[in-house]
């Protein structure tokens, strides 16, 4: 996840908003694609063979760029690269995956902004749903200090250098008290 309220104020700066764009969607997009690769290495223990293939609404904003934009963010990543299998785009309202991608990254959202004390309320018993799965994921968030140095070491219009994600380590399986 990417803090809004960080993303928009480090895009005050002119360079920092061509370099991050005028919205904090794309780079939480690039993100997620770069963790969805990490879960596929660490699910196959570092073995290549196992692959992640992305799906996006062809009815966003962005859609028109975004298999240009997967390809790049490929091209820029190659550790990344060799779990990020196939990209399309599809209707959301005739696509079930999306419309399930959909309900989870809310909750996902919801989560992040009940642990940031943005958002009042509990988890609800849909996160639950998730949380029950026997593998779950941790998609961490970015503060201010990480967007700055992604603007420190990037070009205006060049694809994110995000391949030391895939050096993440985890020490242990995290347990969720719900």
């Amino acid at each position: 996840g990417v803090i809004q309220e960080d993303f928009y104020e480090v895009i005050k700066d002119a360079d920092a908003r061509a370099i991050l764009g005028p919205s904090p969607y794309r780079l939480a997009y690039d993100f997620a694609m770069i963790n969805c690769a990490w879960a596929m290495k660490e699910l196959g223990n570092g073995e290549t063979g196992y692959g992640v293939s992305f799906v996006c609404d062809e009815h966003e904003q962005y859609s028109p760029f975004a298999q240009e934009a997967f390809q790049n963010l490929k091209a820029t990543n190659p550790n990344a690269a060799q779990y990020m299998t196939t990209f399309y785009s599809a209707d959301e309202k005739k696509c079930a995956p999306l419309q399930a991608a959909d309900a989870g990254v809310f909750e996902v959202r919801r989560a992040l902004n009940l642990a940031l004390k943005k958002w009042d309320g509990e988890l609800r018993s849909q996160f639950n749903l998730l949380a029950d799965g026997k593998t779950m994921f941790l998609i961490t968030h970015s503060n201010k200090e990480q967007l700055e140095h992604l603007v420190a070491n990037h070009k205006p219009g060049e694809p994110f250098q995000l391949d030391s994600l895939m050096e993440m380590k985890l020490g242990e399986n995290i347990k969720l008290e719900i």
